[in-house]
This record gives C-alpha cells, sequence and structure tokens, in this order.
C-alpha cells in the first residue's frame, strides 16, 4: 500500500510540474511579446541628444531620406564629443563640401542588422566601398574607436555610438581652405606673427571668429618687418616686449571683416585694438606706411595680406625715440610703465623736453618695497616719478653732487666715483641712453621722495609703537635749553648729516650725561652733526669731517664697516649700524655709541 502511494505521488508531481511549465509558456507566447522597434534610424537621431552634431551632418550630406529608408542599416554614431576631437577647421570644410562629408558619414555604415553579438573580428565592408576592422577584445572597437553603447535598435537597423569620428582612406581634404592662422604657419616668413598669434589672447580671438564663423582681414607683417622694428628699439628678441604691448600691436593688424585688395578703398579701416588703419591706393596697397607685398591669401575666416612693416598704433609710434620708448617696449620695465599710465604722465615724457629720467625696473621697485602699484592713486604716484625726473639733459660725464627734480623742486644727491650712487643707496647701473627728447640712466632702487625733516624724522621713530628708538635723543633735543640746536637742524633748507646714537648708546653713559651742563650737552649734540649732506657712499676712510660744534670726527673703513673715533681717548669707537635715512633737510646714519667731544 505504501509503495502504491509513493508511484501515485511522483505521478502528481510530475503531471503538476507539465502544467506548469505548458502555463508559463502559453503566458509568454500570448501576454509578453517582445515588442518591434517603432523608430527609424533617423528618428533614433532626431531624438537623442548626445548625437546632435551627426544629425547636422546628416542633414548637411543629405542622408536623412537614406537612414529613414528601409536598410537594415548598421550604424555606428560618433557622439557629440567625438564630433568635437575633429580639429573645428576640418570638420568646418565637411559640413560645408557635402560629397567629402558623405564620404565620412557612410564610411559608419554597413549593410544589414548586426547587432553586436553579431559582429565578427576582423574587417567589414561599408556603404562607403572602404573597410572598417572590428576588434572584439575588451569590449568592442571599430578602428580606433570605441563602442559607448550598443544595441539601440531601430526598425529599419540597429545604432552602436562610438566615441571618435571614423575618418576614411578616400576622404580628400585638398580644398580646404586654412584659417588665417594655419595660413600664418604655413608660411615660412611669417613665423615671428605666428609666434604672437599663440599669445593668449590672440589665440582665443582668432579661435572665436573660426567657431562664430566671423571674418577678419589680418595685415601680416614679415619676419623682417619685426626685425627691422627690433633693431630700432635695440632688442634682439619679441620676448623681450610684454605680452600686452605685442597683444595689442597685433590687434592694430586686425579688421573685424573681410577686406580683399579689390575691396579696400582709399579710406580707414578699424582694427580690434579700437584705432584705425588708414589705406592708401595711390602706389599699389599701402595700410598707414606699410606696402602690401602678397594680396588675398584666402582663408576659411577671412583674408591676410603680407605687408613689409609693423603697423604701431599711436601710443606706440609717437613712444618711438623718446625716453618713453625705453620702458614701453621692454618687459622687465613693466610696473615703470603701468606707473606712468596710472599717474597721467605718459603725455609729459612725450614732450620736447630736455629730460633725464633714472629709469627703474621692475627689480628697481620690488627692491624698494613697491610690489604692487594696488592702493597707489595718481596723486601719490606722480611726486615719486617726477623725483626721477630732471627737467633738462645730463650726460653721466655732466653729473654734479646734486640736481633739482620735477617733484616739487626736490633735489637728488650724487656720491661720484668707481660706482655712482644716488642719495647714497640707489646705484646708477647704466647710463647715456640718448632719445630724441632727453637721456635714461637706469638705476637699481627706485628713489623715493623725503616727506621729513631730520628732526621730523627722529620724533616719528621715538614714538614708534614698535621697536622705538630715538627717546633720549629727542628728549635731550626738545629741551627747551637745547632750542638752539633743534631750530639749526629743524631749517628745512638746511643740508645736515645726522649721526644720531641710539637709546642704548645713551643708556651706556647716562651716569656721565647726568653730571653735564645744559652747555656741555649743547656741545654733545652738536658734535653729532655735520653742516652738509654725506652719504654713506661719500664717506672716506681717514676723512676727518668738522662737526657744527667746530671739533672734528675721525672716519674708519674697515672691510666695509664704518667707525667713527671721537675726541675721547678712553670710550671705544662708534660703530655706523644703519645708513642713509634720507630726510628732506638731511641725513641720519644711526650709531652705537655717543660722541664724546672736549668738554
Amino acid at each position: 500500500m505504501k509503495k502504491q502511494f509513493n508511484k501515485y505521488t511522483q505521478w502528481m508531481m510530475s503531471v503538476s510540474i507539465i502544467a506548469l511549465l505548458l502555463f508559463a509558456s502559453s503566458c509568454k507566447d500570448d501576454d509578453d511579446p517582445v515588442p518591434e522597434p517603432e523608430d527609424n534610424i533617423m528618428e533614433i537621431v532626431d531624438k537623442t541628444s548626445t548625437v546632435s552634431t551627426l544629425k547636422a551632418a546628416i542633414d548637411a550630406a543629405n542622408l536623412r531620406a537614406t537612414l529613414s529608408g528601409d536598410g537594415p542599416f548598421t550604424v555606428f554614431a560618433p557622439t557629440n564629443d567625438a564630433f568635437a576631437a575633429v580639429d573645428p577647421a576640418v570638420l568646418a570644410y565637411l559640413l560645408a563640401t557635402p560629397a567629402e562629408l558623405t564620404k565620412v558619414l557612410t564610411y559608419h555604415v554597413i549593410s544589414g542588422k548586426l547587432m553586436a553579438a553579431d559582429l565578427n573580428a576582423g574587417a567589414a565592408t561599408t556603404v562607403n566601398g572602404g573597410a572598417v576592422t572590428i576588434g572584439l577584445t575588451g569590449g568592442v572597437t571599430v578602428n580606433d574607436a570605441n563602442v559607448k553603447t550598443a544595441d539601440i535598435e531601430a526598425s529599419n537597423g540597429v545604432i552602436h555610438l562610438i566615441d571618435k569620428v571614423l575618418i576614411p582612406e578616400n576622404l580628400d581634404l585638398s580644398g580646404m581652405v586654412p584659417s588665417a592662422a594655419e595660413a600664418a604657419i604655413a608660411t615660412p616668413s611669417l613665423s615671428t606673427l605666428v609666434a604672437i598669434l599663440s599669445l593668449d589672447g590672440l589665440s582665443d580671438i582668432l579661435t572665436a571668429a573660426a567657431n562664430d564663423d566671423a571674418t577678419l582681414t589680418v595685415f601680416a607683417p614679415t619676419n623682417d618687418a619685426f626685425a627691422a622694428v627690433l633693431s630700432a628699439l635695440g632688442l634682439t628678441s619679441i620676448d623681450q616686449i610684454p605680452e600686452s604691448v605685442l597683444l595689442d600691436i597685433v590687434k592694430y593688424h586686425i579688421v573685424g571683416s573681410v577686406a580683399k585688395s579689390t575691396d579696400l578703398t582709399a579710406t580707414t579701416y578699424e582694427t580690434l585694438n579700437g584705432e584705425s588703419v588708414t589705406v592708401n591706393l595711390s602706389s599699389g596697397v599701402m595700410v598707414d606706411d606699410a606696402k602690401v607685398e602678397i594680396a588675398d591669401i584666402m582663408v576659411s575666416n577671412g583674408v591676410v595680406h603680407v605687408i613689409d612693416k609693423v603697423l604701431l598704433p599711436s601710443l606706440y609710434k609717437s613712444a618711438l625715440g623718446t625716453i618713453v620708448e625705453v620702458p614701453l617696449f621692454r618687459k622687465d620695465y613693466s610696473i615703470l610703465t603701468a606707473a606712468l599710465v596710472k599717474a597721467d604722465l605718459v603725455s609729459t615724457l612725450l614732450g620736447a623736453g630736455p629730460f633725464t629720467v633714472f629709469a627703474p625696473n621692475n627689480a628697481a621697485f620690488e627692491a624698494a618695497g613697491i610690489t604692487s602699484l594696488d592702493g597707489l592713486t595718481k596723486e601719490a604716484l606722480a611726486p615719486i616719478l617726477l623725483y626721477h625726473v630732471l627737467g633738462s639733459k645730463v650726460l653721466s660725464s655732466a653729473l654734479t653732487s646734486e640736481a633739482t627734480t620735477l617733484s616739487d623742486a626736490m633735489k637728488l644727491y650724487f656720491s661720484l666715483g668707481e660706482m655712482n650712487y644716488i642719495n647714497g643707496t640707489t646705484m646708477i647701473t647704466g647710463v647715456d641712453i640718448e632719445k630724441s627728447n632727453g637721456v635714461i640712466h637706469t638705476i637699481d632702487k627706485t628713489l623715493i621722495p623725503p616727506s621729513n625733516t631730520v628732526v621730523e624724522i627722529a620724533v616719528a621713530l621715538s614714538q614708534a609703537t614698535e621697536n622705538a628708538e630715538f627717546k633720549t635723543l629727542v628728549a635731550l633735543l626738545t629741551n627747551p635749553a637745547q632750542q638752539a640746536v633743534l631750530d639749526a637742524i629743524s631749517d628745512a633748507d638746511g643740508n645736515f648729516t645726522i649721526f644720531a646714537p641710539t637709546d642704548a648708546a645713551f643708556d651706556e653713559i647716562s651716569a656721565v650725561t647726568a653730571t653735564l651742563s645744559n652747555e656741555q650737552i649743547s656741545k654733545v649734540l652738536t658734535y653729532h652733526v655735520i653742516g652738509s649732506r654725506i652719504y654713506s657712499t661719500d664717506l672716506i676712510n681717514g676723512a676727518e669731517p668738522a662737526t657744527v660744534n667746530g671739533e672734528k670726527l675721525k672716519v674708519n673703513i674697515n672691510d666695509g664697516v664704518v667707525t667713527l673715533t671721537d675726541k675721547d681717548q678712553a670710550s671705544a669707537d662708534a660703530k655706523v649700524i644703519t645708513v642713509n635715512v634720507n630726510g628732506k633737510n638731511g641725513v641720519i646714519h644711526v650709531i652705537d655709541k655717543v660722541l664724546i667731544p672736549t668738554l
């Protein structure tokens, strides 16, 4: 009985499984049929935003009807990113040349519907007539393109998205017109211009023009034309000229419309730098003072005319041969140029003059602590710059001990010798660059005009919130008993050299000074004053300058260290620890001991 029950159970389970399988099969056939795609290849392309460039290309090549037809086709469809990687000039040419564009697009199509699983490794013939190479290792590849999305089925075939545009062997680009930049690159005599066109700002302009179908006329100076300008400027390379100047000059050679030589008339044409060039047709084609040597090099975004001279905008043309030329055309004087522009002094220095300019380069500004012009107004800059200018032409051989500047008639003081210094700290590094309206001498540190007298400087240093110095010296000077001494060195029209002892120096002899009479203190104070301006560069070893109190000091210089010997033979010499603090009426040198006269 038990055996019969087991057989019955097994039979019933078999019948149930068969019934379930039959039911599942009937449900699949009747209730869930696999839908056939309704859209054809072209309709899918129209609806897919990532292949919008392909859509435009299909329309430009008049292939819409073909890809909407019965087919079936297998299409390897490049994405927008794939088209973006194509040279813009090549893509522009293809879109404007249906015959060549058709060669490219049909090279992406194979007759028949081949799903990814149906593709075979090796050559596959395209509708173009050429063959692509299918690879199946590590994904599906077509030539050097990767299939990024496969098996997008259409009613008339299948689409596979790829990441590169396939280029057929029978493509002919010989009819492609180059862009303005490409035309220049292909012309060896324009290599200098090509180097400038690659600068940021110009390359952006030319690329934007090509992408936006804008048209330009470029008057292209030859290498010889640029060499002539460099020679006139005393330069050897365009790399020495500030990029901003090069950009402005080359923009002056570009007109924002197409003008073939036969279209040019005797008129002015506005350039990309905002000024206008003048065309003259009385003797060939002239642009300003340059002659067109080769005309009408037609390019994809305009026309190029080769000219024999570099065209210069008004500022640069007027600066040639003047003292403004030196900073304007030299990259290492860009801060000085920017300062002159900001202070509105360019027109002044373009005047008849004559002038003498002590010109600081960028390193000289930095040496004076000026690393940026931000925050400096025209009113603040003008006095500083004019402090570098004399109102006459003075060659280096004619320099004397002092000269009056254009900055409120303030003076510069010269230490003349084997090396020449201004105000004790600024070295004259180059001399006698003669120009039509004056002469330039180069310097290694920007000159700062003094705004205070020597007494005002000492008072300010005694009141400093940090590292205050000269409190004792100022206290002695401002004692009513020393009014005569104070008045003497406060004279704004005077010229003094002050050897100023520090507070620590006075502390060393506090016991002595406490016993001195007012008359003796006057002798001490005036023993630190010389009645003329002597910078450290004027000091001579063994010299004995007379002080205001009538006695002399002795100067000692050993390995660049300056010490002073006073009348007190028992005391150590005073060491000069800070030099050339420039004032309106003199100069201060800081010393570490108090000088003692005959008391």
